[in-house]
């Protein structure tokens, strides 16, 4: 069976209580921006439909993982003959987790957890193996209907870019880059001052990255000095990269340069 659907998971949103409608709008929004596609809201999930080029996806700072998916009905018996289509011939053990957040599903979780699993050992080769099986399938059960899915991409985390204030990068290096890429992840606009490749800091903003001459009045600096290389600049300054050593801040940004 193939994917319908893409479930995106997001973190620190969680937390941010009655102001937590607007950071999953300004997900929604930035994801419309990144992907051309528009999310909707499902029960603790954002809601994507299918595409093969989903990758994009991990450029969107807040979200912290996502799956494709495939939807069907709310139905024992249809989940059974779904999980059974999907178990590759190959498979020797597998394990079977549940999330029913619709608590209006009759059967609980472990139950289901059960007769599907006992299903696929009716109707395969395969054992159930609580560790370490080979195959892995998840469903969640929500008000929309049943996913079941065997992939979980991992993202970046962080913030909505577009959530918290504006600050201007003093843009000098590679490093200073990812400073830029540090302060959108934790969901500052940035204003770019200076001269660089600003391809990278592009490649994750969902809006175009306004270019500014000068740094403007009273505004916060981001700077991509270290303890190594330190020198004073008016202002307030925030220097994300203080800790970092040489090695580390190529490491970093490694991990965004490899995503697509």
């Amino acid at each position: 069976m193939n994917p319908t659907h893409l479930l995106l998971r997001y973190g620190e949103l969680f937390l941010k209580g009655q102001n937590r409608p607007f950071f999953e709008r300004q997900l929604q929004n930035n994801i419309r921006h990144l992907t051309g596609r528009k999310a909707r809201r499902i029960q603790g999930r954002l809601l994507l439909d299918y595409f093969p080029e989903h990758q994009v996806v991990r450029r969107v700072f807040g979200l912290v993982s996502y799956s494709p998916a495939v939807r069907i009905e709310k139905d024992v018996e249809t989940i059974k003959a779904a999980a059974l289509a999907i178990l590759p011939a190959t498979i020797k053990t597998f394990k079977v987790e549940v999330v029913r957040s619709d608590k209006s599903f009759l059967m609980k979780s472990p139950y289901l957890k059960v007769a599907i699993g006992r299903h696929l050992e009716a109707h395969s080769n395969a054992t159930f193996q609580p560790q370490n099986p080979q195959w892995l399938l998840n469903i969640e059960i929500n008000q929309d209907g049943a996913y079941l899915f065997t992939e979980t991409v991992s993202c970046l985390g962080g913030l909505p870019v577009g959530s918290s204030g504006k600050v201007a990068l003093l843009l000098e290096d590679e490093a200073s880059v990812l400073a830029g890429l540090l302060m959108m992840k934790r969901g500052c606009t940035i204003l770019l001052t200076g001269e660089g490749d600003t391809t990278l800091l592009q490649h994750f903003s969902p809006q175009k990255i306004e270019l500014v001459g000068e740094i403007p009045r009273n505004a916060v600096v981001v700077s991509g000095q270290n303890f190594e290389n330190n020198n004073k600049i008016p202002g307030i300054v925030l220097r994300p990269l203080i800790a970092y050593n040489e090695e580390q801040i190529q490491e970093e940004l490694e991990k965004y340069k490899t995503v697509p």
